[in-house]
């Protein structure tokens, strides 16, 4: 499997999303849902 390489606004939607998780959910779900996230991509 090739390596995904993500734009950058791709990249900063990863990081509004990281942010908003941590904020709420606190940081442990968000690196969890970020794998489940960029996991799916294929």
């Amino acid at each position: 499997m090739g390596k995904v390489e993500y734009s950058p606004k791709a990249l900063e939607d990863l990081q509004k999303i990281k942010a908003y998780i941590i904020e709420n959910f606190g940081v442990d779900a968000a690196q969890k849902a970020l794998v489940k996230i960029t996991g799916s991509v294929s």
